[in-house]
């Protein structure tokens, strides 16, 4: 958008609540000026200015996005379209209607933004009739997807990002346009969502998982026993790599190689031996201060003095500040155990509330769910059987920290230790990052959702996909989609196998070399009516009379020529084609899942081999996916699907 010689002009505005705008659904009564409007909505500070979108040409009145005027659109008043405040009216009805219907604020934000970057473009790319009638609209969304094409094929945007975009575009204008048919997107090459490029949540190594757990329980117990016990500082903590001295100060331990850099701290902390677990000597710290040789002497023996008055008044006082902020550091040692035995994600463990009318019931095998009701609600969440004695010798930390009640079961503490707080919601990344700035412990941040990952990955390895989702309290899907990649070291050694066979390959296009093998619908056999597996746990196994069971299939054989990669991709379409025909998500994962992962490593197996045989695997899949120029017994099975409208 050029702005070269545009006058911009700051307009009138009328700001409304989301749930106070005055609707009239009458279409030739607008309540008020459409061009002027700015919706405070729930889901932000910044107001929604929709009233600039009747200007195509229109910019922030402040060039930084955290200032307050960045929500408000300068325009060129040349630029109005008065035809655009009819369609403006439907997106704000669109808006109310989908808030009060109970989708979420963070949902809606994503709408509206897909919106006015759908316009921008629009206005940047002579499309300013989008909004004109249902026809120019369609006009533009067939544009905008092409770009979007373009956007994910260059890597610049991920495919279920562009998919996304494209889908809140065409509900939204379904809806100004009251197209009921679906004309606004009718026959036109959608962008269609990929599973596999959905980004799976990382599992860390269960080496990683094992350090953090036991140094949140070291953490935990003892400094809880501690606490609670009324013991006398210093005292030792034992954690799994050393054994560190704790002191009533702000920095109450730190390690050996925390110790090396020592001089290096703002304040040095020297009247505590953190190596002897005792108060220094006056000699041992003078040189640590300034002046002369007397005002050093002075100054140590003032810092040790009242050093020692602190350690006199933490023994003699239970409820004193460094007892507490200690008592708070075991607090969080003991979320961070709960967030990886229940896998519960942060949002759902910030607002989880407490009430000390609660039961203990067995849920399943070695689980046990804890039900209690809190402001007028039941509630549930499932621990493992062991960790119950955990959970109620927190209840006791937790009764010690309260100065005042709390309706939270995890709170944090601002400075003074007293006043509690919800969680942030970096509280897994901040905890972690101050055992390691403040104490010295080399300790691998792991997120809530990493230890999701984790608990899922564990729970499908010794259970199901069934039992994973109840423990998890989500979906089967939502588990297969998001929780189900393995960890790094764990995936290596269930691929080796996978990887030996990928020497099956027969990277040679001779004719003499393609006679030996019997040709199958996805590319060759060495050995037909003879299947022999590889992978005993996959779900499909060998089956000459399914090109399905080849792939599991020690006499599988692909020859690197165009007809042989041909039928494979073509085969991978349609098997993500008719996902739609599965029974379930679940159903499609088991049968398909491995399937499908074997079929890409293939391809990327031909592609690394040389740049003639990437170019020519790249132009296959291009073909395949964009252009449906499938082999020609795959292209009979696809018009045989959409004849018989099993697939649209």
């Amino acid at each position: 958008m050029k702005e070269n010689n545009t006058r911009w002009t700051e307009r009138k505005t009328i700001v409304y609540e989301l749930e106070n705008i005055p609707l009239n659904f009458d279409d030739n009564i607008y309540p008020f000026d459409y061009s002027q409007l700015q919706i405070k909505v729930p889901w932000q500070v910044k107001y929604v200015d929709v009233g600039s979108w009747c200007y195509t040409k229109r910019k922030p009145k402040h060039a930084n996005s955290n200032h307050a005027d960045y929500a408000t659109s300068l325009v060129n008043v040349s630029s109005f379209k008065k035809c655009r405040i009819s369609a403006i009216k439907g997106f704000v009805e669109y808006l109310h209607s989908r808030y009060s219907t109970g989708i979420t604020p963070k949902t809606l934000h994503r709408y509206t933004s897909s919106f006015n970057q759908f316009l921008v473009w629009c206005d940047s790319n002579q499309q300013e009739d989008v909004l004109n009638t249902i026809m120019t609209a369609r006009k533009s969304l067939a544009e905008y997807i092409i770009t979007l094409f373009h956007l994910t094929r260059s890597s610049q945007l991920n495919i279920n990002t562009a998919a996304r975009y494209q889908n809140h575009i065409i509900e939204i204008l379904k809806f100004i346009f009251d197209d009921d048919e679906g004309v606004i997107s009718a026959g036109l090459r959608i962008i269609r969502k990929s599973e596999t490029a959905t980004i799976a949540t990382p599992v860390p190594g269960h080496s990683k998982a094992h350090q953090s757990i036991e140094l949140y329980l070291s953490l935990f117990n003892q400094i809880t026993d501690f606490v609670l016990s009324f013991e006398k500082y210093p005292f030792q903590l034992t954690l799994p790599e050393e054994t560190l001295w704790v002191f009533p100060t702000t920095r109450p331990m730190a390690t050996k190689s925390k110790l090396k850099n020592r001089n290096e701290w703002a304040i040095g902390f020297w009247s505590w031996d953190y190596e002897n677990g005792c108060l220094s000597k006056v000699k041992n710290i003078e040189k640590f201060y300034s002046g002369d040789k007397k005002q050093k002497r002075d100054a140590s023996r003032y810092i040790m003095k009242s050093s020692q008055k602190v350690l006199a008044k933490v023994n003699a006082d239970n409820n004193h500040y460094y007892r507490r902020r200690l008592a708070y550091l075991a607090s969080d040692a003991f979320t961070m155990l709960f967030i990886s035995n229940t896998a519960m994600n942060l949002a759902q463990l910030i607002t989880l509330n407490w009430s000390e009318d609660y039961s203990v019931g067995k849920e399943h095998q070695g689980y046990r769910a804890i039900k209690l009701r809190a402001g007028n609600k039941s509630q549930h969440f499932i621990v493992t059987s062991s960790f119950l004695p955990l959970f109620k010798k927190y209840l006791k930390l937790r009764k010690y920290l309260l100065v005042e009640d709390s309706s939270l079961l995890f709170f944090g503490f601002d400075a003074s230790i007293i006043n509690h707080k919800p969680l942030s919601k970096g509280f897994t990344t901040n905890f972690n990052q101050k055992l390691r700035n403040n104490i010295g412990i080399d300790i691998p941040t792991i997120t809530a959702r990493e230890w999701r990952a984790h608990k899922a990955d564990w729970l499908i390895t010794k259970t199901d996909s069934k039992t994973t989702a109840m423990m998890l309290q989500n979906s089967e899907r939502t588990v297969l989609k998001h929780y189900t990649t393995g960890s790094e070291i764990e995936s290596a050694n269930e691929m080796s196998k996978f990887y030996d066979s990928l020497s099956t390959i027969q990277f040679n296009t001779s004719s003499d070399k393609k006679s030996q093998y019997t040709s199958v619908p996805i590319g060759q056999c060495q050995q037909f009516q003879d299947p022999k597996v590889i992978d005993a746990k996959n779900n499909v196994l060998p089956n000459c009379s399914a090109p399905s069971g080849c792939l599991n299939c020690s006499h599988y054989r692909i020859i690197a020529d165009e007809e042989d990669i041909r039928k494979l991709v073509s085969f991978r379409y349609i098997s993500v084609e008719s996902r739609q025909l599965a029974s379930s998500e679940t159903h499609f994962e088991n049968y398909f899942g491995k399937l499908l992962t074997r079929i890409d490593e293939i391809l990327m197996s031909l592609r690394s081999q040389n740049k003639k045989l990437k170019l020519l695997v790249d132009r296959i899949c291009s073909e395949v996916s964009e252009q449906e120029i499938l082999s020609p017994y795959w292209d009979r099975k696809y018009q045989l699907l959409i004849n018989l409208e099993l697939i649209k």
